[in-house]
């Protein structure tokens, strides 16, 4: 994959706004199997909260490291290294959490028309999610943290 570079009208806008859209930001293909993997890992542990299924699927892990989801979110808040801080399954109408002020948010539709785009964010309140669509959420952060429990995506 090729060096993804963040342009600077990029940063301004996400600076401005809260947020940014990034349009077919994976292979759309690259979704429905990584979505069935999270449903199947929620089926066979029923309980288990939707989150930080990275721990359980270490493909997931990969998956996020093989698309440089972190890097884009290191140059939109220009710092490093960025370590995955959480993840969460968020259901049909469900919003995600605030974020603290050292955190990035990037939402990425399970379903639907806009899958393989990717909204990063750093105020949810300044976005409109589908409520018919359930979505991946991925949160980084630029805290100092165990890595054994938050792995570092970017360096």
């Amino acid at each position: 994959m090729s060096r993804i570079t963040v342009a600077r009208e990029q940063q301004k806008f996400f600076y401005l706004n809260g947020h940014i859209l990034f349009e077919r930001l994976v292979a759309p293909s690259s979704i429905p199997p990584l979505y069935q993997k999270m449903r199947a890992l929620q089926t066979q542990t029923p309980g288990m909260p939707p989150r930080e299924l990275f721990r359980s699927l270490p493909e997931l892990l990969k998956w996020i490291r093989q698309f440089h989801f972190a890097l884009i979110a290191a140059e939109l808040i220009d710092k490093k290294p960025i370590r995955l801080l959480t993840d969460a399954l968020l259901e049909r109408g469900e919003k995600p959490p605030p974020l603290s002020e050292d955190t990035i948010g990037l939402l990425l539709p399970l379903e639907g028309e806009r899958v393989g785009d990717g909204l990063y964010f750093k105020d949810e309140s300044k976005i409109d999610l589908d409520p018919k669509t359930p979505y991946l959420l991925l949160v980084f952060t630029t805290r100092f943290l165990n890595p054994e429990t938050h792995p570092v995506v970017y360096k």
